[in-house]
């Protein structure tokens, strides 16, 4: 028997089409739901861990920046600060979920 309590996944979604990201995090859900699993992903996809995550955990060169439950870690001030770029926050339309927009034009005109 190999069950286990903690599941861990490093960017277990990457390389995948967005059905099959879905697909993936429901499947991962589930299991902590369902047969109460932790379950500890590495993400670099935010708004990915913002729709499936509890919490989230955001670290930049091996330190801890932001740790805590989802809706509290992904404000915009402090994700600003976080990613250097400009960022809104909204909610998904679908699932009341955070959802990060960029401001991709910002980096663009820095760079020139």
């Amino acid at each position: 028997n190999q069950d286990t309590d903690i599941l861990l996944f490093d960017e277990p979604a990457s390389h995948l089409d967005i059905h099959h990201q879905i697909r993936i995090f429901s499947l991962l859900q589930k299991q902590n739901k369902e047969q109460n699993k932790t379950i500890l992903a590495v993400s670099h996809n935010i708004n990915l861990a913002a729709e499936f995550c509890n919490k989230i955990l955001i670290m930049d060169k091996g330190r801890i920046i932001a740790y805590g439950k989802t809706e509290d870690v992904l404000k915009k001030e402090e994700l600003n600060k976080i990613f250097q770029v400009p960022i809104e926050v909204t909610k998904n339309p679908f699932t009341g979920k955070p959802n990060i927009l960029y401001n991709y034009a910002q980096n663009e005109s820095q760079d020139e």
